[in-house]
């Protein structure tokens, strides 16, 4: 998984996690109690269980529940605990499996009722392939138990319900995680332009910051603002001011890394994030990028420009002072006549329109 700003996104289908994305979630204190008191009378009931089927001289089938009580025992006590690296979900399904298989073996079909909620449960801890694989692992061995006992008609209808399950809850996870990404977007993203929006720049910014104190890895910040943007408005109408932005959007991806990250700060204004740039390689990536804007046609019978502010991080400074810098710098460039490049801690005006632009 790719992750922006303490905001995980699963980076394609066959790596989401879980419906619950198991492994990233936080108990808070009220879920901790419940968490433990339900697990610890499951474990309880587990263990009484497994002492009878072994007084009753089942010591297969005693040995199984027992094995996965103390697999549960052990996962619950670490995520009370917040542990770093708990024991894998994996090895509690596998436990899991086994004390169902040796149920059907010992107890008889009654005991494959289980299986159902099995499999279903591991689709909500587990990731994607390995609840599948987990429900093979359980229809297969118990409908062969079920072929056993029943004939082969029954055993063949039980693992065609079992395989009914697994493909309805990869139905429902892949709805779920749609809707999951559909949420995320809508939170993070600028529904016009599709970039991050003003709320997620502020966590990035912060994270950034934060990794350049460990690392003082080179990172700038451009505030792009698009000149004379209301013009453009009651000339042409909001709409194509809408079209206006969006073509520029696209501009300044089709000519960054994809390491850098574009937000929209608000109306025509834009912040871009470069890492590993600083300094006079920022200040040319801002003027390549406001030469591209310049000859483009980003609007009917007419140019749109755009003036920069240019700020490097330093180890003494603050997001705050970061952006401040940035915006200062802006701010010089728009009363310097605009369609210039200015940087925050000397002045850098635009080259002559007629430098080429490397791609």
């Amino acid at each position: 998984m790719c992750k922006l700003s303490g905001v995980k996104l699963a980076s394609s289908p066959d790596q989401t996690h879980s419906l619950l994305l198991a492994g990233d979630m936080t108990l808070k204190a009220g879920q901790k109690n419940v968490l433990l008191f339900f697990s610890v009378g499951t474990i309880l009931a587990l263990n009484a269980f497994a002492a009878f089927q072994v007084l009753e001289g089942s010591s297969l089938l005693g040995g199984a529940i027992l094995l996965f009580a103390v697999a549960l025992s052990t996962i619950t006590w670490q995520l009370y605990r917040a542990a770093e690296n708990p024991v894998s979900y994996i090895i509690v399904f596998a436990t899991l499996t086994l004390a169902i298989v040796c149920a059907t073996y010992v107890l008889g079909i009654e005991a494959l009722m289980w299986s159902y909620p099995a499999i279903t449960s591991m689709f909500f801890v587990l990731p994607r392939i390995s609840a599948n694989l987990g429900g093979l692992f359980i229809a297969i061995p118990v409908s062969l138990l079920a072929q056993q006992q029943l004939g082969t008609e029954f055993a063949l209808k039980i693992f065609a319900a079992h395989v009914f399950t697994i493909i309805m809850m990869n139905m429902m996870l892949g709805v779920i995680v749609d809707l999951h990404q559909q949420l995320i977007d809508q939170a993070v993203k600028d529904p016009l332009t599709g970039v991050f929006n003003r709320r997620q720049m502020d966590l990035s910014l912060h994270d950034v910051k934060s990794r350049y104190n460990r690392t003082a890895e080179p990172v700038s910040i451009l505030i792009i603002d698009v000149d004379h943007f209301k013009q453009v408005n009651d000339k042409f109408g909001h709409a194509a001011g809408d079209n206006a932005l969006k073509a520029l959007v696209t501009i300044i991806q089709n000519n960054i890394r994809k390491t850098d990250q574009l937000f929209r700060m608000g109306g025509e204004e834009f912040l871009l994030l470069l890492w590993g740039t600083a300094g006079d390689s920022a200040i040319n990536v801002a003027n390549q990028l406001r030469l591209k804007i310049q000859g483009a046609d980003l609007i009917e019978n007419d140019r749109l420009t755009v003036s920069i502010g240019v700020n490097s991080l330093t180890q003494h400074q603050s997001v705050e002072q970061w952006l401040a810098g940035a915006d200062e710098a802006l701010y010089r460039a728009k009363h310097a006549g605009r369609n210039i490049v200015i940087d925050a801690e000397r002045e850098s005006i635009r080259p002559s329109d007629s430098t080429e632009v490397s791609d």
